[in-house]
This record gives structure tokens, C-alpha cells and sequence, in this order.
């Protein structure tokens, strides 16, 4: 029965490891449309933009820009098909010019869903929560709750049964029997908590988080690096990105 387990909680996390993987959630840009307005230039949302190819969506999107803008850029996109193939749709995060000619762009920020590492992937439902994805991570929470309630209530009534078939030896079969099952259910429980475990690590881990945009900030990057001088004396090195 637990290397059956062991085997079940293996396979869910592998799972889980390639879902986390390939699948790519619509953007926050698109779930929630913004409008930034910046002093040359805003950043809006086109949503559900629709042709038979990537090219004739964009060209829409060009089209659909011209009667209201002089000039605009693709910040992001996001793509879907329709059920049957035949449509190809495009949401778009466009920067758009007030002006009549934009020479100079606003810079535009898109700060990373790549989050580093951290402690939080080990507390359930932490990582999502910090990344944005609050109702992943309030599933979480909630599998994890349920599934250390029902560990604790299989094997108290397993512990239970098992207790009544030295008080009453005459039904020791019945109680033996219930004792087995709430022993199997038990653990039971425990591989699903594993994998609800397992799944939140990985996924805390490697899954993106939302996207947060900005006009017209600047993006500063300061790191250090240890160093060896040809006369073998070490130090350090900052390197500053502006």
C-alpha cells in the first residue's frame, strides 16, 4: 500500500512539475485592462482582436490604432485560438503616442514574473499569494487544511477501532475491519497532502507571477562579483545598469 502511495505522490508531481511548466495564465493586462497615462504616451489594453493569422490580427490592431492614434508600439501580447481553429485571437498591451510623432518612447516597465527564490515556497499558499495568484495559493491553504484534518481524523478512528476490539474481542473482526479502513483512507489523505505539499514547492518555486507595468520609469540593476587581480589580491566588483 505505500510504495502504491509513494508511486501516486510521484506521478502528481511530476505532473505538476510539467503543468507549472507549459501552462501560461493570460496576463494581469488582460484579465484586468489598465490605461496608463504617461506625458507623451499611454499604455492601453486591445482585447480579443481577431483573424485567420497572427499578421492579419496585427494589421487589425494597426488599423483600429490609426483612427484614434497617430502612432503606437506593441508593449506585450497574448495569443489564443478559437475552439475549432479557425480564428486566431490577439490581445495586445499598446503604447500609444499623443502626439503626432513620437521620436523618443516612454520608457515603458514590465517588471519580471520571475521571482527569486525564497522561503515562502515551503509555507503553503505563501509563494502564490506573494506572486499575486491569491486564489491558487488560497487553494492551496484550504487542500492543506483539509487534508491534515483528515489524517488526524482517519487515524484517531483508526486508533479508535482498534481500542474497541480489546474492549469488545466479540466483534474484533468488524472493529479489525474498520480499523484497516480508516487506515487506508489515512494515508490516503497523507499522499494527497504530499502532493498538495509538493505541488505548492514546485509551483512557489518556478511558476511566474503576475506582471506589474509602469510608463516612464527607469529600471536600475545593481550587482556585485568577486574579482582576482593579477597580483592575486581579491575584492569585489559592482556593476550598475542604468
Amino acid at each position: 500500500m505505500k510504495r502504491i502511495l509513494l508511486f501516486l505522490v510521484s506521478i502528481i508531481a511530476l505532473t505538476s512539475f510539467a503543468h507549472a511548466q507549459v501552462h501560461r495564465e493570460a496576463p494581469e493586462w488582460v484579465t484586468n485592462p489598465i490605461y496608463l497615462d504617461g506625458n507623451k504616451s499611454k499604455v492601453i489594453t486591445k482585447l480579443n482582436i481577431f483573424g485567420v493569422d497572427q499578421d492579419e490580427v496585427k494589421e487589425k490592431l494597426r488599423q483600429a490604432i490609426k483612427e484614434e492614434y497617430s502612432d503606437c508600439r506593441i508593449i506585450d501580447q497574448y495569443w489564443k485560438n478559437s475552439p475549432d481553429n479557425n480564428w486566431t485571437y490577439g490581445s495586445f498591451l499598446v503604447q500609444v503616442c499623443k502626439s503626432n510623432n513620437c521620436t523618443n518612447w516612454e520608457r515603458v516597465e514590465i517588471n519580471t514574473t520571475k521571482y527569486p527564490f525564497s522561503a515562502r515556497c515551503f509555507v503553503p499558499g505563501m509563494a502564490q499569494i506573494y506572486k499575486g495568484s491569491k486564489v491558487k495559493g488560497g487553494l492551496i491553504i484550504g487542500g492543506e487544511v483539509l487534508g491534515v484534518a483528515g489524517i488526524v481524523t482517519c487515524f484517531s478512528m483508526k486508533a479508535s477501532n482498534e481500542r474497541l476490539i480489546q474492549e469488545d474481542p466479540r466483534h474484533a473482526t468488524i472493529y479489525a475491519d474498520r480499523a484497516d479502513m480508516w487506515q487506508n483512507i489515512g494515508w490516503g489523505c497523507v499522499a494527497f497532502t504530499a502532493a498538495i505539499y509538493i505541488y505548492n514547492v514546485i509551483d512557489g518555486a518556478i511558476a511566474p507571477g503576475k506582471k506589474h507595468i509602469q510608463i516612464g520609469s527607469r529600471s536600475y540593476d545593481c550587482a556585485f562579483a568577486p574579482i582576482v587581480t593579477t597580483r592575486g589580491d581579491l575584492g569585489l566588483a559592482m556593476r550598475v545598469n542604468f
